[in-house]
This record gives C-alpha cells, sequence and structure tokens, in this order.
C-alpha cells in the first residue's frame, strides 16, 4: 500500500506502519489517514522537484542570456548600422533624383525660352 515502507501485520496482537502502532480498533481509519498524510508528502515532493527543475531551467536561461548579451548587443548594433546605412543610401538617392528632376526642368524652361526667342526671330524676319 504504502512504496517504500515496510508494513507487519498483527505483530504481538498488534498492526505497525512505519513503525508506528496502530491499536485493532482505530487500524482503518488510521491506514487512511496515514495513507492520505503520505499522498500529500508524495505530491508534495513531487511538486517541489517540478518547481526545482523550473526554477533550474530559469537560471539557465537567464545564465545563457547574460552570456549572450554581448553577442545580442553586437548583432543590434550592427543590425542598426545597417538600417542607418541603408537610410542614408535611400536618402541620397532621393537628393540626386530630386536633383535630376530640378536639372530637367531647368532645361525645359531653357528649351521653351529659346522656342519662344526663335520664334520672336521668326516673326521678326518675315
Amino acid at each position: 500500500m504504502f512504496p517504500g515502507y515496510r508494513e507487519t501485520t498483527l505483530s504481538e496482537g498488534r498492526s505497525r506502519f512505519c513503525g508506528q502502532e496502530i491499536r485493532k480498533a482505530e487500524s482503518v481509519e488510521a491506514v487512511c489517514e496515514l495513507y492520505r498524510a503520505e499522498w500529500a508528502r508524495f505530491e508534495n515532493a513531487a511538486e517541489e522537484k517540478r518547481r526545482a527543475k523550473e526554477e533550474e531551467v530559469h537560471r539557465l536561461r537567464m545564465e545563457g542570456r547574460a552570456q549572450r548579451q554581448p553577442e545580442v548587443g553586437e548583432e543590434r548594433r550592427q543590425r542598426e548600422e545597417a538600417e542607418r546605412k541603408a537610410n542614408e543610401a535611400e536618402r541620397k538617392a532621393n537628393e540626386a533624383e530630386r536633383r535630376a528632376d530640378e536639372e530637367r526642368r531647368e532645361h525645359e524652361a531653357e528649351l521653351s525660352r529659346i522656342r519662344a526667342r526663335m520664334a520672336e526671330l521668326e516673326r521678326r524676319a518675315v
């Protein structure tokens, strides 16, 4: 009934459990109460083992994070640097495109002025 414990039956007219005497009149209730107490200790021991394992896993994760923190910081720095370079390249490309558009408009305006001047000169020549 109780793993790891020895039970003896009637020894000198009395039963024993874990070395405790159990009187015959209350043996069933006593065994049931001892069983409940033993089961509670068993559950508590299992819960303590589970909690200890969780704490160990948590501790190992935290240690792993602490050890990886410089690596993570370096990775983050490299990623931020790459983003900064990409943003800078995009800004330069936008600036070059804006300048090209501005120059194209200036050339078109100059061509329009030249055409207008030529048209005016042709009218005068006629």
